[in-house]
């Protein structure tokens, strides 16, 4: 009895040892807005797999209804080129966090990639200005561009 108890804990092992985490398997980004808007501002899920996508949207967005979060698949090298791109914003992110008035908010930009996650926060004027060169960085992705117009035009302060 000892002994198939024993086998029983060491395929567990074996079983986990083999099958990562799956944040480990993953690269992710998910930009959200923080704060009070007059119209709903969809999180977007940008990862290179579907599975990816679909496991941060429940995993850590929380999120069942597909409705309510854009996701967006695409390639390992269009991937990291986004990354690239956000990572370049963190030290704007220290310098500029902090809502530009009373009635905006933040944009919080996770990133996921080799199973660390980071954070950045930007106001929204340096957002919109990320949110742009991201859809420059786009290129054939024209779903993804759509996604992050219509993400910046939500969390544009009325005028």
């Amino acid at each position: 009895m000892k002994e198939i108890g024993t086998f029983v804990i060491l395929l567990f092992a074996i079983a986990t040892a083999q099958s990562p985490a799956p944040q480990e398997q993953y690269s992710a980004v998910a930009i959200q807005y923080i704060g009070i808007q007059d119209k709903p501002v969809f999180p977007i899920i940008i990862s290179d797999s579907k599975a990816g996508a679909e496991w941060y949207r429940t995993a850590v967005l929380k999120r069942s209804d597909m409705n309510l979060t854009y996701v967006d698949v695409v390639d390992a090298p269009m991937m990291e080129k986004l990354i690239k791109e956000i990572e370049s914003y963190s030290d704007i992110a220290g310098k500029h966090s902090k809502p530009t008035s009373r009635n905006s908010g933040l944009v919080s930009i996770t990133l996921l990639k080799a199973g660390k996650r980071d954070a950045i926060r930007l106001n929204t004027q340096s957002a919109t200005l990320l949110l742009e060169n991201l859809q420059s960085v786009c290129g054939r992705y024209i779903l993804l561009q759509s996604d992050l117009q219509r993400f910046q035009e939500r969390i544009r302060p009325m005028s």
